[in-house]
């Protein structure tokens, strides 16, 4: 099934925007996440550097209910998770669990990253609180004594739910972009796949014999030089043609005023041409497609016909049809692989 220019076009246009548009929006998905993470990142340290001096008298274990209730406001107030562990991994105080029954957090990524001097981040899923989360981990001190670890953590969930918002705005922006921009592809389309449609029917005329059609584009490019090429072929054809059709007709006149008789064989055996004179001499009307020997039967003319083609080459010889002494001359055309036979009465 073949398919129109413009459907190709506008193919074409329809994958490229719409891979495009799903490369930009995988990317600015992916860099858009990225930034929110650094950016609670950095409000989660910024968040641990002021409540760490507020930590820091009471890591005692006279502080500690004091600590706690820092801790649980603090996460009520940011609506954080907010921890407190020693330099061994021990829980001194969580703003959602009871740190007697945690486990030791020594071997946490952001806990290990905080004790050798790095601000610790890291992203996993909490056993203790069964979620995903985001964890920052800050170095307590004491003048230069290592007395704990700060971490503030904050639930993923609650980032995936503004950037699923987010996503979904931008998703609803880029349909309507995507419409946009197939609608222009589809003007475009229409407007370069026109003209190319005017030649295709103005060529079917011109096959059908039409030669006063004639094809005008509007834009001057490519394709308006194409149509006036076009309209000049057009012009040149018909030139062609009645010059071809002129000589047609003088060759009829002269083969048809040729006293002796003419008759033109193909390659096939059938019969191309005969004029008047070797109608008479047959005997015979309406000769053209029919096979030479159902017009001349005689044996021998068939043999003769038939070592002329073989030999590819010119002969004559006398024959004696419908009472009549014939004298056959046959010319090999190569070319085309024709014979050209002339009959001449001798009787």
């Amino acid at each position: 099934m073949k398919r129109s220019i413009f459907l190709k076009l506008f193919a074409a246009f329809v994958i490229v925007v719409v891979v495009l548009s799903g490369l930009i929006l995988v990317y600015s998905f992916q860099t858009i996440h990225a930034r929110w993470i650094a950016r609670e990142t950095a409000g989660l340290e910024s968040l641990a550097g002021v409540l760490a001096p507020r930590i820091l008298p009471l890591l005692g274990e006279e502080g500690r209910p004091t600590l706690e209730a820092l801790v649980r406001q603090a996460a009520a107030d940011g609506k954080v998770r907010v921890t407190v562990v020693t330099p061994q991994g021990r829980v001194l105080a969580d703003s959602t669990a009871d740190a007697l029954t945690m486990e030791t957090h020594h071997y946490r990524p952001e806990i290990l990253a905080a004790l050798s001097g790095e601000t610790g981040v890291s992203r996993r899923r909490s056993p203790t609180m069964k979620e995903d989360m985001l964890y920052v981990g800050l170095l307590l001190r004491d003048q230069d004594r290592i007395v704990g670890v700060l971490r503030v953590s904050l639930y993923l969930k609650d980032i995936d739910r503004l950037l699923a918002a987010l996503r979904l705005r931008i998703m609803r922006l880029a349909a309507v972009a995507i419409l946009a921009l197939l609608g222009g592809a589809l003007l475009f389309s229409r407007h370069v796949s026109r003209p190319i449609r005017k030649l295709t029917e103005a060529s079917r005329k011109v096959a059908a014999g039409d030669f006063q059609t004639k094809v005008y584009v509007r834009n001057k490019d490519e394709l308006s030089d194409l149509a006036e090429s076009f309209n000049a072929m057009t012009v040149r054809l018909k030139t062609l043609f009645e010059e071809a059709k002129a000589q047609k007709d003088e060759l009829s006149q002269v083969i048809g005023s040729i006293r002796e008789g003419l008759m033109v064989i193909g390659p096939d055996d059938r019969i191309l041409l005969a004029n008047r004179s070797c109608l008479s001499l047959c005997r015979t009307e309406g000769v053209i497609g029919k096979y030479f020997w159902e017009v001349v039967r005689h044996p021998g003319f068939q043999e003769f016909i038939g070592r002329a083609k073989a030999a590819k080459q010119s002969a004559v010889e006398e024959f004696l049809v419908n009472d009549k002494i014939l004298l056959a001359g046959v010319v090999w055309v190569p070319s085309r692989e024709r014979r050209i036979v002339t009959f001449l009465d001798l009787t």
